[in-house]
């Protein structure tokens, strides 16, 4: 648990974090607080972590839509929530069936469980239990569509871009599925069609299905519709492989929004070449349905997503629909009830579970939880004797830069790197992306922020950090450069030129925007892309 009134830079710090779920019996033995900001002389609290599961029919808590077949709907505008008196109903005729075999019907006629959090008068489902937007888009939609859709796996780089029909990928979908059959209905559909095996003596199942598919071949197929594979060497060989290991979510996230994007337009999009119109044409498609994708987790929400969800089928006909199509649509009203996503989402207390995991353990239920609460307190409070230390080694060894930057600028006016406010600043000689920002220029907000490399850091007397910075010049007019970003306006990149401006100006630091990605793809141009979280 975190209080939202801290400022976002320290509110998920350790020491600041409250964690129930690895308290002693917390529930039973309650937990008192010495002082609240209601309560000055303290109050008793218990905290508990509940499960909420739902079936394959009831799948949404926010709303009424049912059954799998409503997973690719994006008419979001004629969805009812759900009615909060008429869930507390059908949660009380579950508690109050007297058999269980009565309970499992209710549960498959209303999708509804009796559970505790209906003790409380204000609970209701369809806007407390909400989609965690990590889980949903970076964890889900992210990795379905780039690993399942179109194929970005490291074993995809050893085949190269060739055309794969829908009647082909039908087919051996088929031939997988009528090996997971069992033997007897593989004989009944056999007889039934007339195209029983002609092999003397026993026969086996593989004979059976190798009937069928004969059978199946044998009938008239509709034209062929040419789709590529996409997972080839020449994609994956412009953005890091995305099937070694479990990525995590913050990495998904990179992907989406700085690797994949840049990856495919510079490939696929306007002013690239292809083999055939056709294949262009069917690139152009995939890519546009990419860059929603996109736009959804960058800028643009509802109208991303739908565009998104409602193209899906139509583009790659052969992939099912998910859950999360039709979760990742209920984000949008969870911006509006609870804010900005940082605030409720879970990469905190990811963050956190992957520190836990990391203590030592005895593996001992009822003495894990006080391993790991007394490791979690050593490590989130640590004694100020031990941080004055700290101080003192930081100022014998620290490498230069990495203690205050007025300090520092007050013992050497030129600075290799710099660190403010978290976000650490470096010249082009030191580290070049550490170098690379974006800046209001004269600090007026109303104009475009522009690209630049810092050439030199110094401070004035006053103790004010400056920057020394050269401009990225604009794209040649000229030369009639196309710029492929521009048909994309919710993906904040753009095509500049790779040289610079001669001359230096000077930039303070309130000016600066952010820090910006950037790619070669070419000798002479380059896309840059904000990394700004606003």
């Amino acid at each position: 648990m975190v209080c939202l009134n801290l400022l976002s830079d320290i509110r998920y710090k350790m020491e600041n974090m409250y964690l129930a779920g690895i308290i002693p019996d917390s529930w039973e033995r309650s937990i008192k607080f010495s002082k609240t900001a209601c309560y000055p002389d303290g109050r008793v609290t218990r905290s508990a972590i509940a499960l909420v599961v739902f079936s394959s029919h009831f799948y949404c808590s926010a709303c009424d839509c049912y059954h799998q077949s409503t997973y690719g709907r994006v008419d979001f505008e004629n969805w009812e929530p759900h009615d909060r008196d008429e869930l507390r109903a059908h949660a009380e005729q579950w508690r109050d069936a007297a058999t269980s075999v009565e309970r499992e019907r209710l549960f498959k006629a209303h999708g509804m469980c009796y559970s505790e959090l209906w003790c409380l008068s204000y609970w209701d489902p369809s806007q407390q239990l909400v989609v965690d937007p990590m889980h949903c888009l970076l964890e889900g939609l992210v990795p379905h569509h780039t690993r399942n859709l179109l194929g970005l796996t490291s074993g995809s780089t050893t085949s190269t871009c060739i055309i794969v029909s829908d009647e082909e990928a039908c087919f051996k979908k088929l031939e997988n599925s009528l090996f997971h059959k069992n033997m007897g209905p593989l004989m009944f559909v056999c007889n039934t069609l007339g195209c029983m095996p002609q092999k003397a003596g026993r026969t086996f199942k593989i004979d059976y299905v190798k009937a069928l598919l004969e059978w199946h071949c044998g009938k008239p197929l509709t034209a062929p519709k040419e789709e590529p594979q996409f997972g080839t060497a020449e994609v994956l060989g412009h953005i890091r492989d995305v099937s070694a290991g479990m990525l995590k979510a913050d990495e998904w996230r990179s992907l989406i929004m700085v690797y994949l994007p840049i990856a495919l337009v510079s490939l696929w999009g306007a002013g690239t070449s292809h083999s055939s119109y056709e294949l262009l044409v069917h690139l152009r498609t995939v890519l546009d349905h990419t860059m929603e994708l996109v736009c959804t987790v960058a800028k643009a929400y509802r109208s991303c997503i739908s565009g998104y969800v409602g193209k899906l089928k139509e583009i790659h006909p052969t992939f099912s629909l998910r859950p999360n199509h039709h979760a990742s649509f209920h984000l949008y009203d969870y911006l509006l009830l609870f804010g900005p996503a940082h605030s409720w989402w879970c990469f905190p207390f990811e963050h956190l579970i992957g520190i836990l995991q990391h203590f030592p353990i005895n593996h001992k239920f009822g003495e894990l939880e006080n391993t790991m609460l007394c490791s979690f307190i050593k490590v989130a409070n640590c004694p100020p004797v031990i941080q004055e230390c700290r101080i003192l080694f930081d100022r014998v060894h620290a490498p230069k830069g990495a203690t205050d930057p007025s300090q520092e600028l007050a013992e050497d006016p030129m600075d290799d790197v710099v660190q403010f406010d978290g976000i650490i600043y470096s010249r082009a000689s030191m580290h070049m992306g550490n170098s690379q920002i974006l800046f209001y220029p004269s600090g007026d907000r109303s104009l475009t922020p522009v690209p630049t490399r810092i050439k030199y850091i110094y401070g004035t007397l006053t103790g004010e950090m400056l920057f020394a910075v050269q401009r990225h010049l604009p794209l040649d007019i000229h030369n009639h450069t196309i710029n492929p970003f521009l048909m994309y306006p919710g993906f904040p990149a753009k095509l500049y030129s790779t040289n610079f401006q001669s001359h230096l100006e000077k930039v303070k630091m309130g000016w600066v925007v952010s820090h910006f990605a950037q790619w070669a793809v070419s000798d002479r141009h380059a896309v840059i892309l904000s990394l700004s979280h606003d």
